[in-house]
């Protein structure tokens, strides 16, 4: 089984902070690499960021995109690097960028879950949520990811 970081973020955030769902629809037409971006400028800076018509200053759904990012490019993507890795030198002449797939989340063991946590936890941090509120946070994540992608083994 796997799921899409977007799709997580999305359930995590309407349990957690119901308000930030908007932020998500307005950001739908983005692809995943675009919003990574973005919200990594908005948790680097500590002030919001504009794109287009929107203004990012939501606390959680930054940081678990970004969280639920990073453990799905070094959990999973490292087989789809290593078949992309001939196309790099071409999709960074045409585009200037090379492609990134959107992350997903596959089966994950309990140890990745408890990095997953961490993960969670510390960009929570970097963004000024209180440790209650970073605790509460990681688990919500922890949570929804165990009800699909935990490991039977």
């Amino acid at each position: 089984m796997s799921a899409r970081v977007r799709d997580v973020v999305r359930d995590v955030v309407a349990e957690v902070a119901p308000d930030e769902v908007l932020l998500l629809d307005k950001l739908a037409n983005l692809d995943e690499g675009r919003v990574t971006r973005l919200f990594a400028r908005t948790v680097e800076d500590g002030e919001p960021y504009e794109c287009g018509h929107v203004d990012v200053t939501a606390p959680v759904t930054p940081v678990v995109w970004l969280a639920l990012d990073e453990a799905a490019r070094s959990t999973t993507c490292r087989t789809a690097d290593r078949r992309t890795a001939r196309r790099k030198p071409l999709l960074r002449h045409l585009f200037r960028r090379p492609a990134r797939p959107a992350p997903e989340l596959r089966c994950l063991s309990a140890a990745q879950l408890d990095a997953v946590r961490h993960l969670v936890h510390a960009h929570a941090h970097s963004a000024r949520l209180g440790e209650d509120a970073a605790q509460a946070l990681a688990d919500s994540v922890v949570s929804r990811l165990a009800l699909e992608l935990t490991d039977a083994s």
